[in-house]
């Protein structure tokens, strides 16, 4: 079940909202950020689901996804209208569901490794855009528990030595494919994969929580755009060589 680009880079994003959403305490946290949370994944189902249509196969693939915008439509509803509770679950429920999906076709596609590693892509991009857009409210509510921000930014370190060791053990292993050639070009992208993608999206965590630690959201809110800019970079990069070569980056 392979997917299209587009369509594994949207699912990548919504699972990680919705996920997160499900995950981090929110009754600190203004109700309407994950009306909003919920809408943004909305969008991104809408985009996989379009993207990915064609090259749907199953009517049980085609029916999960159309469940998964589905779900992510009720969710928003429950969110705005004061039900936490019932919304909390459909956004576990919409994680199940997207994990599978993913899990799946990356053991169709390259085998257990990269299951693991689109399980992990997805929670590290969810955590760093969830922390990055949560950033924002504690310009407007500063009393606002730094608790969840907190949740968020360790969420974001421990999926980034998990998505670390996905990409660097077949590399150690000397794991090669047949599409695999490391000719200047190859070599720069791979580079600028590990050095922005890693060691930049690392540096950039760490400034965060440093910051956060310190309750000086404004300033952790601006090193996380940098982290989210970094990180899509870096994953992108890895998504586009590891299609290339055959195997997982």
């Amino acid at each position: 079940m392979s997917q299209p680009f587009l369509a594994d880079v949207s699912i990548r994003i919504a699972c990680g909202l919705v996920a997160w959403s499900a995950i981090i305490p929110w009754r600190p946290i203004p109700v309407k950020f994950f009306r909003t949370q919920s809408l943004i994944a909305l969008g991104f189902f809408v985009l996989g689901l379009l993207a990915g249509w064609s090259a749907m196969s199953s009517v049980w693939i085609k029916s999960a996804w159309i469940g998964l915008v589905a779900g992510s439509y009720l969710a928003s509803v429950a969110w705005g209208i004061g039900l936490p509770a019932i919304a909390r679950k459909l956004c576990f429920l919409l994680m199940m569901v997207s994990v599978w999906i993913l899990l799946w076709s990356g053991f169709e596609d390259l085998g257990p490794l990269e299951s693991i590693a689109r399980f992990a892509s997805a929670f590290w991009l969810g955590s760093t855009l969830t922390a990055m857009l949560l950033g924002h409210y504690y310009l407007t509510a500063p009393a606002m528990s730094i608790a969840p921000l907190m949740t968020l930014i360790y969420g974001m370190f421990a999926c980034f030595g998990v998505r670390m060791v996905t990409t660097l053990l077949p590399l150690i292993l000397g794991q090669t494919s047949s599409g695999m050639q490391l000719d200047g070009f190859s070599v720069m992208w791979l580079g600028m994969r590990i050095v922005m993608g890693y060691a930049g999206t690392f540096l950039a965590t760490y400034l965060s929580y440093r910051t956060a630690s310190i309750r000086s959201t404004q300033s952790a809110t601006g090193i996380l755009y940098v982290a989210l800019a970094l990180l899509l970079f870096g994953e992108l990069t890895s998504m586009l060589l590891g299609k290339t070569w055959g195997m997982t980056l």
